[in-house]
């Protein structure tokens, strides 16, 4: 799969679902191309989507059956360019999208994008007032575990002291080294 996508989705237009079943359908569409035209009028609206993101190849029209459908590859948005809103109001405008469904973002999750969507993030900024010594070592601990769940057992970093392990995920910077 295209790394691009690795964290994104895709929407197929016109097919139907039968969750009973487990099965679709195709539905197919009369049109594509108007329905094709549409959507990119829409989404390069800024009036209504705050940002496309999306560009020719991740939309296509297939045919599948002799009936045509609709295939949008969308990708996984940037940090830098959260959060993608409809309707010119990032909060009220806001979804995420979880298992099946689509769900509005709570404020402070919109704050958190806006406040994440600098060139520096907050975790990339050096604390010269502290050191490795003020590292919390239960949290450590943790997130060393965690890291070793996602990455696996195997991974070369899980094998370096927690001093050099934080130095190599750059969450510690060696000029402030006691």
């Amino acid at each position: 799969m295209n790394k691009k996508y690795k964290f994104g989705g895709i929407i197929v237009l016109e097919i139907k679902e039968n969750r009973e079943s487990n099965m679709c359908t195709i539905e197919g569409i009369e049109n594509a191309n108007h329905i094709l035209t549409d959507f990119w009028n829409t989404i390069n609206n800024v009036e209504k989507i705050s940002s496309n993101i999306l560009v020719d190849e991740d939309v296509k029209i297939m045919n599948i059956d002799k009936k045509q459908v609709i295939v949008i590859r969308v990708p996984r948005v940037s940090r830098r360019n959260k959060p993608v809103y409809i309707n010119n109001n990032p909060f009220v405008g806001t979804y995420k999208r979880f298992h099946e469904g689509d769900y509005k973002c709570a404020k402070n999750e919109v704050r958190a994008m806006i406040s994440e969507a600098n060139e520096t993030t907050k975790d990339k900024i050096i604390l010269e007032e502290y050191d490795i010594t003020n590292i919390n070592k239960d949290t450590l601990k943790y997130y060393r575990i965690r890291f070793r769940i996602y990455k696996g057992e195997s991974h070369e970093w899980n094998k370096l002291d927690d001093e050099e392990f934080l130095y190599t995920l750059n969450a510690a910077d060696r000029k402030t080294k006691n």
